[in-house]
């Protein structure tokens, strides 16, 4: 979603409620660490999808989509 919206990992961190830096985006896109229930609610607002089930089926990969 970030690069859909043409969003450097930098500009995202200061758009959230609660800035964090370049590389907490980078760590979170690589897996290295995972967002909290509210960081995760805050990307979502800040990108249109309030919807959660629906935001989790858009942005999950492929392969978890058909074993489920």
């Amino acid at each position: 979603m970030r690069r859909d919206m043409k969003l450097t990992q930098a500009q995202l961190g200061k758009s959230l409620v609660t800035p964090v830096d370049q590389a907490t985006i980078s760590n979170w896109e690589s897996g290295k660490t995972e967002l909290t229930a509210c960081q995760l609610l805050d990307i979502m607002m800040l990108f249109g999808q309030p919807n959660f089930l629906s935001f989790i089926e858009q942005y999950s990969p492929v392969e978890e989509r058909q074993t489920a």
